[in-house]
């Protein structure tokens, strides 16, 4: 039965309501309360210009993602599954459309995201992200990770 429920992703507008309300509380249920970040370092003028996705499973929100569009690269960011989906298949799914979607606007050519847990380095590896060095924000080491589409 869970095989027929459709996945499917909505771009978050600020006149959808319910769309808004499920990526705030996924994003403050995720990184604020499960990885204890400050919430003031969770949000920023960043999310300002960024476009911002939820993941459906039939009409429940369980994920969510943040992309933001620079020039001929799109990065990737703030992407989450809540943990009661994990280690399900949702979050493969969730990034293969969501890399389907970058690849059908066929306005960018490179896909950058930045991992803080390294046991997500083989997940995006799966997908056909590499390993493009190290970063630091805030002090904490972040694996850069590209693909090229």
């Amino acid at each position: 039965m869970n095989n027929l429920i459709r996945l499917t992703i909505k771009e978050v507008k600020p006149y959808n309501f319910k769309f808004l309300l499920s990526y705030v509380l996924i994003r403050y249920k995720v990184f604020i309360k499960e990885f204890k970040r400050k919430a003031f370092e969770e949000f920023s003028t960043i999310d300002i210009t960024a476009n911002h996705y939820v993941f459906l499973k039939g009409k429940k929100a369980i994920g969510i993602a943040r992309v933001i569009r620079k020039g001929n690269c799109v990065e990737f960011g703030r992407i989450a599954v809540i943990k009661e989906y994990r280690n399900q298949g949702n979050g493969k799914k969730f990034i293969e459309i969501m890399i389907s979607n970058i690849k059908n606007e066929n306005k960018a050519k490179l896909i950058s995201l930045f991992v803080a847990d390294i046991s997500l380095i083989n997940f995006y590896s799966q997908h056909g992200f590499l390993e493009n060095g190290e970063t630091y924000f805030d002090m904490i080491p972040y694996v850069n990770m590209i693909k090229y589409l």
